[in-house]
């Protein structure tokens, strides 16, 4: 089995939450949806470049999809 580009454009996008932002930094273009514990949704766009999502200190669900694969990565936010 072996990964292909998407996957590896996923599995090597970094996202950490600090300072009550989400930081997303992807090696290729990714969708990307941020939802909160109440399920609601505070960010949704396809990005290409780092970005750094204002949010409340919290948890957050973080899903990353490119075309079919898509992984969701659960996020806490100081």
């Amino acid at each position: 089995d072996f990964a292909t580009g998407l996957e590896e454009a996923i599995a090597n996008t970094v996202v950490y939450g600090r300072n009550k932002h989400i930081h997303i930094r992807p090696v290729a273009p990714v969708r990307v949806a941020v939802v909160n514990l109440t399920g609601v949704v505070v960010y949704q766009a396809t990005i290409s470049s780092t970005v750094q999502i204002p949010v409340n200190p919290g948890i957050y669900l973080v899903k990353l999809g490119t075309g079919s694969e898509a992984v969701v990565t659960k996020i806490s936010v100081r």
